[in-house]
């Protein structure tokens, strides 16, 4: 399977990525003075690995044959331009597929390819802010809280590759392309779908304590003799092991229900665990819950620890380590589907701009002095 890239940043080139990841071909066309996140590595490297790159000026008149050319031989095309950008550069949907009638075309927007709302310039943050997820991280609608992590981002890219796919598998059995259209605002209501809903009685989504520790005495945060670790109890048997573990006989008098009542807590259970979990250090904890059937976790200080040191992370092969020529060591989450019969191949990093823009320009059939003469007119790029 090939796939054009036209993308940047992280909702749409990630879910190409994850294409890439599971052994499509994709290429990547950027500007010749790279797409908008080439400034920061951490997203060029988390969201392109795999991929080969073409540095290309796409309103340059000799990149019209190259782009047809390229579009002409590409399965799936995915871009999250605005809307009416690839109208003016002539790879809209209508465009692409005079050229390729079965193509696959996923478009990423913001807010949406039609609509009042379908011109406004959309990020991640917006759409948290929009659908309710930094009101309702806080401890009240009053106190907001942005989530570092871009949950609309990664969540649309898991989208995008799922919906290539049954596309895909559609044009299997029918022999028919399609256009795809995904966008943040969708995405938001997905990630919310515990909330986003109506019902006649329906509570509101329950909130974290002030401390922004978590949601009852029995799931949030507790501060060890050395460190934090993670309770979360979820039904009564783990409840009940928790308070055999703790040792205390009073506890068992309490239901799990009362000790898992959200608002308002239960101040007393909470202040005696709080007490309880600061006499030993966190890893003594996690041993002991852990044996006894209690769903905890010791919080890692960092990804180092929590992940890249992880004996549980390191056996089951989550880690990627591959040679960069800028970055020396780099080791990022790997390939995170595991297949029985067709174990994942080992993928490049990221490319640097124009990396392959000659191999790609001589697979399309152009010749040696051609993509020199482009060259020479500023058209294409090389690493």
């Amino acid at each position: 399977m090939k796939v054009l890239d036209l993308s940047s940043f992280i909702a749409a080139p990630l879910g190409s990525m994850i294409l890439s990841d599971l052994g499509a071909d994709v290429i990547k066309v950027e500007p010749l003075s790279g797409e908008g996140a080439r400034p920061l590595p951490f997203l060029i490297l988390g969201g392109n690995r795999g991929k080969r790159n073409l540095a290309l000026d796409l309103k340059s008149p000799a990149a019209e044959g190259i782009i047809s050319r390229l579009l002409a031989s590409c399965d799936v095309v995915v871009h999250n331009m605005r809307e009416g950008i690839a109208e003016r550069l002539g790879i809209d949907y209508e465009a692409v597929r005079k050229l390729r009638p079965d193509v696959i075309y996923a478009h990423v927007t913001g807010y949406g390819a039609t609509g009042p709302d379908m011109m406004k310039p959309g990020f991640d943050p917006l759409f948290q802010s929009m659908s309710g997820i930094t009101a309702w991280q806080g401890a009240s609608v009053d106190r907001p809280v942005f989530l570092r992590t871009p949950v609309c981002d990664d969540t649309n890219a898991m989208l995008l590759a799922s919906g290539v796919l049954m596309a895909l598998h559609h044009r299997d059995q029918t022999g028919q392309g399609q256009k795809i259209n995904l966008s943040l605002l969708k995405t938001a209501a997905l990630i919310n779908s515990d909330d986003f809903m109506r019902y006649r009685g329906k509570a509101d989504r329950p909130l974290a304590d002030h401390g922004l520790h978590g949601l009852s005495a029995v799931k949030r945060l507790y501060k060890t003799a050395d460190g934090w670790i993670f309770l979360d109890c979820n039904q009564v048997e783990e409840w009940e092991s928790l308070t055999d573990c703790m040792g205390k006989p009073w506890l068992g008098g309490v239901t799990f229900d009362e000790a898992n009542e959200i608002n308002p807590w239960n101040e007393n259970v909470c202040r005696y665990l709080a007490e309880e979990f600061e006499r030993f250090p966190a890893v003594e904890w996690e041993l002991r819950l852990v044996a006894g059937g209690v769903p905890c976790c010791r919080v890692a200080e960092n990804i180092d620890e929590g992940f890249y040191s992880n004996p549980q992370a390191i056996h089951l092969g989550l880690i990627d380590e591959t040679e960069h020529p800028e970055y020396g060591n780099l080791r990022q989450a790997g390939v995170q589907i595991g297949f029985s019969e067709t174990p994942a191949a080992a993928r490049p990093p990221a490319s640097a701009l124009g990396q392959h823009s000659a191999e790609i320009l001589k697979e399309l059939g152009y010749s040696d002095l051609e993509i020199s003469d482009m060259l020479d007119a500023g058209c294409i790029g090389f690493a």
